[in-house]
């Protein structure tokens, strides 16, 4: 299998451990949040809630836990994995998958705050950013892509 820690990733492909901005890792939960029945449970603390939330689908999933202070829907501490099985077709460093099962593509479409026919949720992608995710889903399939790259220098 290979694993994406939010902040740090490693893939028995790509032997590196690569940087995830901050931003993104507060967009992924996020998302989580917004995705219907993930949320696996919740734990009140002093000052804040800490959720727990999962994702489990047959071409990938993803677990996160934030902290929640003052009920604030964004989160100030994250941390998220993603995990793709090895059947998944890696190509020039990222990884596109074709999800058409009904159950997730519906969880995932209703997930996805922007669009209307065509929802879609990209990863911060400025220059010097190694890691990247995309989301575009449709009624009947979501497109996923995610994975490590090289800025192309100008």
């Amino acid at each position: 299998m290979k694993y994406l820690l939010i902040g740090l990733i490693s893939f028995s492909a790509v032997a590196a451990n690569i940087h995830l901005e901050p931003f993104d890792q507060a967009k992924l939960e996020y998302l989580m949040q917004r995705i219907p029945g993930t949320l696996d449970k919740t734990e009140t603390q002093e000052k804040f809630v800490r959720k727990y939330s999962s994702f489990l689908g047959k071409a990938f999933t993803i677990k996160c836990e934030g902290d929640h202070y003052e009920g604030s829907p964004i989160s100030s501490n994250v941390s998220c994995t993603l995990t793709v099985p090895d059947e998944a077709a890696m190509v020039n460093g990222e990884y596109a998958l074709n999800i058409t099962d009904e159950k997730v593509v519906e969880r995932l479409f209703k997930g996805i705050p922007e669009g209307i026919t065509t929802k879609k949720m990209y990863s911060l992608e400025r220059i010097g950013t190694k890691f990247r995710y995309v989301f575009v889903c449709q009624k009947d399939n979501c497109k996923i892509n995610f994975g490590t790259f090289k800025p192309e220098e100008t």
